[in-house]
């Protein structure tokens, strides 16, 4: 290739290569409406629907999926009319979103791999199913969902959006002693991914934060592991070994009084709010302190 030929082709390339980052920039980093307004928005490396939803769901028995899943691997237990779901994170880390239907139920599973952070919501938006998708965005490092019929962004919180639902955080070694009979979502997603591997690696054990953070609230360590708690007057945070030691844990959240127990049997943190002398069982989310800090900065700490 001659000299000239060269130097055209050479500049073709920084054309080409500038336009695919001023459309990564333009595209991915436009400012969204949040609910937090110092966020720090993101690109968070895949493209929109780079990390794939699950939409077409199958499940497995608990013997089969016994095959291949770590005894300590977190998921989530969804459970309707008696039944139970596992949503095991180590399928989850893949594609951080399933859309299911669990009965007659369409339910919203999330797990953000960054956050540690794993939910379940309705996804019926006024009356219409919906379908939700990874955006590529983060805020907080906690990715942005994307409403696939509406393209409309959901930041989160995602409960000031959809309606969450009752879910534990359970290892998959306590879900199959405990719930034998119960379904567990199936490696076969339509996608080619190493279930047994983490593409994140050794991020949960470290100390690090992938992304840049709107604050820091330096009363915990960045990675430990709490149950929040919120209703319309106040946000409380739970660490999780504080309520391993305590066993039971009576608090007050505004108003409203709260009992949150270690269920020594699931191995598993459960919360219940006492109304007209009953228990009802309450949303608790489970997260990195560094994360529920950002979400929801007002928070208030629980301290033994």
């Amino acid at each position: 290739m001659s000299r000239g030929k060269l130097i055209i082709t050479l500049f073709l390339l920084i054309i080409i290569a500038f336009g695919i980052v001023y459309f990564q920039y333009h595209f991915y980093r436009t400012p969204i409406e949040s609910t937090q307004d110092q966020a720090v928005l993101v690109f968070g490396g895949p493209l929109k629907d780079g990390i794939p939803s699950i939409d077409k769901p199958k499940f497995e028995s608990v013997s089969v999926a016994d095959q291949y899943l770590d005894d300590k691997g977190y998921g989530l237990v969804v459970t309707l009319n008696g039944k139970q779901r596992f949503y095991p994170y180590q399928i989850l880390v893949w594609h951080e979103v399933v859309n299911d239907v669990f009965g007659k139920t369409p339910i919203l599973i999330t797990y953000c791999s960054l956050c540690f952070s794993g939910n379940a919501y309705a996804r019926t938006v006024n009356g219409v199913v919906a379908e939700f998708g990874v955006s590529g965005k983060l805020v907080d490092n906690h990715f942005i969902l994307y409403n696939k019929q509406t393209d409309e962004f959901l930041t989160p919180p995602f409960e000031a959006q959809l309606k969450p639902l009752l879910s534990l955080v359970m290892t998959w070694a306590n879900f199959k002693t405990n719930f034998s009979n119960g379904q567990v979502l199936s490696r076969d997603t339509g996608f080619v991914r190493d279930y047994t591997a983490d593409p994140y690696k050794n991020y949960n054990t470290s100390n690090a934060v992938l992304f840049p953070v709107s604050q820091q609230d330096n009363r915990l360590p960045v990675k430990t592991v709490v149950f929040g708690y919120m209703n319309d007057k106040a946000q409380k945070a739970y660490p999780l070994d504080l309520i391993k030691t305590a066993g039971t844990v009576n608090d007050v959240v505004g108003d409203e009084e709260i009992e949150i127990i270690w269920n020594d049997k699931l191995e598993t943190v459960q919360g219940f709010s006492k109304q007209d002398g009953k228990n009802v069982a309450i949303i608790l989310r489970s997260s990195y302190w560094f994360s529920w800090a950002t979400i929801y900065s007002n928070t208030e700490l629980y301290k033994l």
